[in-house]
């Protein structure tokens, strides 16, 4: 047999790969060399083979043979010759189950045969060089080598040993300018230090507590952020919440209070609200903003909060939005009972007989005003005062001689409160006492309405009536040109 530059496939067992020359311990089909693969030397000439092969071998070759296993083959390889080994990943079942396996292979076994990883120091077998190491944990694992002659080899362990040299020449390098740094920061933090001992120095005893000058002015709460929620939100509605920009200078509280919606015994919106609206008045906030867990913000209404907040004006403005439904309407209210009013465009201000609460802000001069004149309750173990409810009662009435029935919403009924009990006044704005139509709405503050599902409202055009004409004209162009386009 002519061994010259062969192809070889170790333990091909009946399935040698075309234009190979087969060994296996069994004369099977196809099999040239009969020779037991772990009896060394095998009856191959030195520096014959330019590819060697072996197929699920690897995993039954005995542990302690495994570096004359691969010395062996290293012998037999040409020079610049490859190595293919495919076998079962160490700890997955297929490895598992078979009883002759005997050699769990994973991908950190190979490094023992390249001089390019630390690990080959430890048995210093003969050289090769991993060019491509593939492996699946659940499956099996692939890996080539490379025969390196033993000067290439050396080469190569002495580059990597040069490279971790170097690398620890970095890191002592490193590390110097880190004490450095830190030598200057002392400095930095002394000097700091020596500035603040004077000043304190400088204060009265009095103002001094633990080294620390005690700031006894008042914190300013100017903004509690309330948000009723069930706790599932969509994921338009974080994005917009959280995206928004942040005026500078800014100082706001978030609260985020749990409701159950579907139980009467659980968080109500009412019981909800009562909770953050009673925390905005114990803790002395200037304004409340609530935003409901269905209601998708636009951009930039902490930018709109704000100027109201500095103009001072009006003690209670919403946003605009519609009902969740089909067709959907919008929640701009004159009339108790009435319909909604539809005598507005987009951008306008409309003065309106009742507000929804899903993007309100309020002066909570108004909420301590009915603070001072709702009962308290126990709310979770809470005590909270009753500022929102949700009307629903039913009653005789002998002089008509019929049973009468009240329910509606929480904020319609709230809207309804500030008006009878003359919470305007009582709060400081008599204006808004004397006014018809006392809450405002701005519809520049278009929000969308989302269901759990994802459907947002309105869906079906039902704001185009609502676009200023300019607006829909061009709307109208543009849709003639995409007609045309066509």
């Amino acid at each position: 047999m002519d061994f010259k530059s062969i192809k070889l496939d170790v333990g091909c067992g009946n399935n040698k790969q075309p234009g190979f020359i087969g060994m296996d311990k069994r004369k099977l089909k196809g099999v040239d060399i009969v020779h037991d693969l772990e009896s060394f030397p095998y009856p191959i000439p030195d520096n014959s083979c330019r590819i060697i092969t072996a197929s699920h071998l690897v995993e039954h070759i005995k542990p302690w043979l495994m570096i004359d296993f691969m010395n062996e083959l290293w012998r037999i390889m040409e020079p610049g010759g490859q190595l293919a080994f495919a076998y079962p990943y160490g700890v997955n079942s297929g490895f598992q189950q078979d009883p002759t396996h005997c050699n769990p292979c994973n991908q950190a076994t190979w490094t023992y045969f390249d001089p390019g990883y630390q690990m080959y120091d430890i048995y210093f077998p003969s050289p090769w060089f991993i060019e491509n190491n593939l492996w699946q944990e659940t499956g099996q694992g692939e890996v080539l080598f490379k025969k390196l002659t033993v000067e290439e080899g050396k080469e190569r362990l002495k580059l990597r040993k040069k490279a971790v040299k170097l690398s620890e020449k970095n890191r002592k390098e490193f590390d110097a300018r880190v004490l450095k740094a830190k030598s200057k920061t002392k400095r930095v933090d002394k000097y700091i230090k020596d500035v603040v001992e004077k000043a304190l120095v400088s204060t009265d005893i009095e103002e001094r507590k633990n080294g620390i000058i005690q700031n006894r002015g008042k914190a300013l709460h100017r903004l509690i952020y309330g948000v009723p929620m069930t706790g599932i939100v969509r994921g338009e509605w974080a994005l917009a919440r959280f995206n928004q920009i942040v005026p500078c200078n800014w100082s706001k509280v978030d609260l985020t209070q749990w409701l159950d919606q579907w139980s009467p015994l659980g968080f109500t919106v009412a019981d909800a609200r009562n909770i953050i609206a009673t925390t905005a008045v114990e803790q002395e906030f200037e304004w409340l903003f609530f935003h409901d867990h269905d209601v998708i913000l636009p951009q930039g209404v902490l930018i709109w909060l704000n100027e109201l907040m500095i103009k001072r004006d009006i003690p209670v403005i919403s946003g605009i939005y519609f009902t969740k439904s089909v067709p959907s309407e919008p929640l701009i209210y004159r009339e108790k009972g009435g319909a909604y009013f539809d005598k507005w465009k987009f951008g306008d201000r409309v003065w309106a007989g009742f507000v929804h609460m899903g993007c309100t802000l309020i002066h909570v001069s108004l909420l301590k005003a009915m603070y001072d004149e709702s009962p308290e309750y126990v709310l979770a173990g809470r005590k909270v005062r009753k500022i929102f409810e949700t009307p629903a009662k039913v009653w005789y009435d002998p002089s008509s001689d019929a049973f009468h029935a009240l329910s509606g919403t929480e904020d319609i009924h709230w809207c309804d409160k500030v008006v009878v009990n003359r919470i305007f006044e009582k709060a400081g704005w008599p204006q808004y006492q004397a006014m018809r139509y006392p809450f405002l709405v701005d519809t520049n503050i278009y929000c969308k309405h989302i269901s759990f599902d994802g459907m947002q409202y309105p869906g079906f055009g039902e704001d185009l009536p609502f676009e200023p004409e300019r607006l829909k004209m061009n709307m109208l162009e543009v849709k003639n040109d995409s007609k045309t386009s066509m």
